[in-house]
């Protein structure tokens, strides 16, 4: 049995959902559980957006995961001065590998453990923009749009937002540490250098409070 470690984390005045440990290595949290499934590796290369090798650059591997779940899993290395990276003990499933390097972005989904090798080019970020809106209320809480590239955004108190982004097609997440709201998506298509405004996403109560 492989064994499957649990922790959560909180960002700002918001406390982030709980999140599980995809990766075995390295990971902080309480007692494991265990997950009967075979580790496995996932290997790539990143190079700078001029065709370079990019060095030694952190690279995130996020779970890429329904659009019911309230935050990505994830964990992260440090590829050498190659740009050449590689994830030890993963288990299988669909997962976002990217990278954050001065402007730059840089992502690719993959399905573990189908693809084992990747390569990652880095490009002029895009930035997405959009809002929260809360349906019933005059007074929201404070919302976190969340995404599957390791980075996201909170939103401010009319429920706007704004991010960096890779290249490529996101499924955007908005939702608030309180069980009373369902969180609810936005799928955008970014464009390296771009500028894209996403669709509302207005969020419903679920039980009853205020």
């Amino acid at each position: 049995m492989i064994p499957l470690r649990v922790h959560g984390w909180r960002a700002g005045r918001v406390g982030l959902p709980v999140a599980f440990a995809l990766v075995l290595g390295g990971c902080a949290g309480p007692d494991p559980v265990f997950f009967p499934s075979p580790p496995y590796e996932l290997s790539g290369q990143v190079f700078l957006a001029g065709g370079a090798e990019a060095g030694e650059v952190d690279v995130w591997l996020t779970s890429d995961l329904p659009p019911t779940e309230p935050l990505s899993l994830f964990t992260k290395t440090t590829a050498d001065s190659t740009g050449r990276f590689r994830f030890h003990n993963i288990l299988g499933g669909r997962f976002v590998v990217s990278v954050v390097e001065g402007g730059d972005r840089g992502a690719r989904h993959v399905l573990v453990p189908d693809v084992a090798v990747i390569r990652i080019d880095l490009a002029p970020a895009g930035t997405v923009s959009g809002q929260v809106a809360f349906a019933g209320t005059t007074s929201p809480p404070d919302a976190f749009v969340s995404a599957p590239f390791a980075h996201g955004a909170f939103a401010d108190s009319a429920g706007h937002y704004e991010m960096a982004a890779p290249a490529g097609t996101w499924t955007l997440l908005a939702s608030v540490f309180d069980s009373r709201w369902a969180p609810d998506t936005a799928t955008v298509v970014v464009t390296s250098g771009d500028h894209v405004v996403a669709p509302t996403i207005v969020l419903t109560r679920v039980s009853p409070g205020q």
